[in-house]
């Protein structure tokens, strides 16, 4: 399968989105999370250094990790991140938004939804609104 690399304004999101949910579980450093969201995806994401270092560092400063160094099992210094109680409530609230967002595309895409009359706007967890028509 091919690897999808997110980019523009998805990366943003998207990458805090994963990172939250990779550190969900378990702390862990940095190339341990990129390695978590290949092994997730089953290869298919691919997050570049250059989008995750910094949604790290941006997401340290909002409060939604916590990170110290610490000597690796690999006995290296790292950087180990873990996720703050903050970041568990943003993580199951962007957890709601995308499982809607999703099942929304996926109607689209497959032609499930059903015929709906004139225009039906509903809003969204995290106020995002769908239209329908």
């Amino acid at each position: 399968m091919s690897q999808l690399e997110p980019r523009g304004d998805l990366v943003k999101g998207t990458v805090e989105m994963m990172v939250l949910g990779v550190l969900g579980d378990n702390e862990r450093h940095g190339l341990e999370i990129y390695d978590e969201i290949a092994r997730r995806s089953e290869g298919v994401l691919n997050v570049a250094e250059g989008s995750l270092y910094p949604a790290l560092k941006r997401m340290e400063a909002q409060g939604l990790i916590t990170s110290e160094w610490r000597p690796s099992k690999h006995n290296r210094r790292a950087r180990y991140y873990a996720i703050s109680d903050a970041g568990r409530r943003r993580l199951e609230s962007k957890r709601l938004v995308w499982e809607q967002f999703a099942a929304a595309v996926g109607k689209v895409l497959s032609g499930s939804a059903s015929p709906r009359p004139a225009i039906e706007s509903k809003r969204l967890v995290g106020g995002a609104t769908l239209c329908a028509f």
